[in-house]
């Protein structure tokens, strides 16, 4: 009910979704401005993403900061194996938190090269100069990065240098969009105050342009998205590094809730569980840039497996073996 797990799996669904797209999109539509007072969901999603073109569907990796590790490149090549145009979606309005792994390790970077000996190396890196307890809860997009501005251009850096394409579609004004245009909506949102995220009750329903509304909020919203069939999301929620404990109820209540307004589930493909090795940075990837790109591609296509698990967790040893 929650996952895509095979190869088969994913295109049976996409054919089925692509026959009756106008269908589902009306019906989501209706359940969504039930939900929320929100009557475009549809147009809001296509103005926000009409740079991508029509087409392929697109997969989506989900993280607040897109870059180069591990997860990030093994999820780009694959879904090009899979037929799909791969698509990072950063929310640089997020706040920052050392409790959540991956947000550190974009800060404190794993780089990773291989000796000449075949011994794997581990180096840390601080992107920034600033301390844990100085970026504690502020926004990923305020965080200063010495010459690159800040973290997320930082990382976008980094990725535009081994994919040759550079994140576009930060979700931060996507959720400000959604905000305006609900007539209901959450009691608080998350507004800068002296470099902080601190929670506000927005004075006569005024969004200002940096607000970030709450997940409890947004979370039935946002995995709306996937249910026609142009967006898949690449995700599990199965994920031991969480510092949300009760992430996965939350998913599978979302998911349930979901199924029970529209009668359709949403399109999530479950890949590996973010590991520490899922975080780590190959320098020798990032000096070959797309030439090692190129290599890592032809290996995804050379695959066989159909279980999707599988099939990303091996692209993710391919992608930390690389030399």
């Amino acid at each position: 009910m929650y996952y895509i797990t095979s190869r088969d799996q994913l295109i049976a669904e996409l054919s089925s979704r692509a026959s009756k797209r106008a269908e589902i999109r009306a019906s989501v539509s209706s359940f969504i401005q039930n939900q929320y007072g929100i009557e475009d969901l549809f147009g809001i999603l296509d103005r926000f993403f009409s740079g991508i073109g029509s087409g392929e569907p697109h997969a989506i990796l989900a993280r607040q900061v897109a870059s180069i590790s591990t997860e990030d490149l093994s999820f780009t090549v694959g879904a090009k194996a899979l037929g799909l145009s791969p698509l990072t979606i950063p929310f640089g309005r997020d706040s920052y938190t050392s409790r959540n792994h991956d947000k550190l390790h974009r800060v404190k970077i794993p780089w990773t090269s291989w000796s000449k000996k075949g011994n794997l190396i581990i180096e840390y890196e601080r992107a920034t100069r600033m301390t844990n307890a100085e970026i504690e809860g502020s926004p990923l997009d305020r965080i200063e990065v010495p010459f690159c501005g800040n973290l997320v251009s930082y990382h976008a850096n980094l990725r535009e240098l081994v994919t040759g394409e550079r994140p576009n579609f930060d979700v931060s004004s996507l959720y400000v969009d959604f905000l305006r245009a609900s007539s209901k909506k959450p009691e608080f949102v998350f507004r800068e105050h002296n470099g902080r995220e601190m929670r506000t009750r927005p004075d006569h329903g005024l969004i200002l342009d940096r607000d970030r509304p709450p997940a409890s909020w947004y979370y039935v919203l946002y995995l709306s998205w996937f249910i026609d069939g142009s967006l898949i999301l690449f995700e599990t929620y199965d994920n031991p590094l969480s510092e949300v404990i009760h992430a996965k109820s939350l998913f599978e209540d979302t998911v349930r809730k979901i199924v029970d307004g529209t009668g359709i589930a949403p399109l999530i493909v479950k890949i590996p569980h973010l590991s520490m090795d899922m975080l780590y940075c190959n320098r020798h990837i990032l000096r070959d840039g797309k030439t090692a790109l190129l290599k890592l591609s032809k290996t995804a296509q050379s695959l066989d497996t159909t279980d999707t698990v599988s099939f990303f967790r091996h692209l993710a040893d391919q992608v930390i073996g690389y030399r």
